[in-house]
C-alpha cells in the first residue's frame, strides 16, 4: 500500500492546483458548488494516481529478477518452519514447532569422518518427528548456518536419490 510521502504530498498539491485552475477557467466563477465539485475532483484524481504507483510499485517487485524466492513472510509462517512435505504437528511454549515427517520421506543418517551416525535426525522415542528452534526470518546466513534447521539438513536432509528437500533452507546451508 502507498504512503503518503514527499512525493505523493507533492502530487497532491500538484493536482489540486491543476483542477482549481482548469474549473476558474471553465466555470468562470467560483460558487459554493463549484468548489465541492473542485474537491471532489481533486480526491478522484489524487486516489487515482496513487493506485497508478502502487500497481506500478508492485510491477516493479514482481518483475525484479534478483528477488529473494522464497519470500521472507512465507519462510517465516511456512517454508522454515518444517522441511518440505512434512507437517507442523504441535508448537510448544516458545513458538518451536514439532515437524511430522507425515507422508514418510525416507531420512538417511549421515555417518560422519569419524565412522559415527548422526543420531538426533528425530526427536527422541520418535521415528517420524523432530521439533526444531523457531527461527524467524529474515535471518543472517550466519545464524542460519549454526542453526538447528541447517543441522539436520546436513546431517539427516533426504536420502540420495529423493526428491525430496527443504526449499529455502538446504540451499543456504
Amino acid at each position: 500500500m502507498a504512503s503518503i510521502n514527499t512525493e505523493t504530498l507533492k502530487n497532491i498539491f500538484f493536482w489540486g492546483f491543476i483542477i482549481t485552475i482548469l474549473a476558474i477557467l471553465v466555470l468562470g466563477k467560483l460558487t459554493r458548488d463549484n468548489v465541492i465539485l473542485i474537491i471532489i475532483i481533486t480526491i478522484v484524481v489524487v486516489l487515482l494516481d496513487i493506485l497508478y504507483r502502487t500497481y506500478q510499485e508492485q510491477g516493479d517487485k514482481q518483475d525484479d529478477p534478483n528477488k529473494d524466492f522464497p519470500s521472507d513472510r512465507y519462510m517465516d509462517s511456512v517454508g522454515g518452519v518444517c522441511p518440505d512435505y512434512w507437517t507442523v504437528k504441535e508448537y510448544d511454549r516458545f513458538g518451536n514447532p514439532t515437524c511430522q515427517n507425515t507422508f514418510g520421506i525416507q531420512i538417511v543418517p549421515k555417518t560422519k569422518k569419524s565412522g559415527k551416525t548422526y543420531q538426533k535426525c528425530f526427536d527422541k522415542d520418535s521415528t517420524d518427528t523432530v521439533t526444531f528452534k523457531k527461527i524467524t526470518w529474515p535471518i543472517d546466513d550466519d545464524k542460519l548456518h549454526g542453526s538447528q534447521q541447517c543441522k539436520w539438513v546436513r546431517n539427516c536432509g533426504p536420502a540420495d536419490g529423493s526428491r525430496a528437500s527443504w526449499i529455502g533452507i538446504d540451499s543456504k546451508c
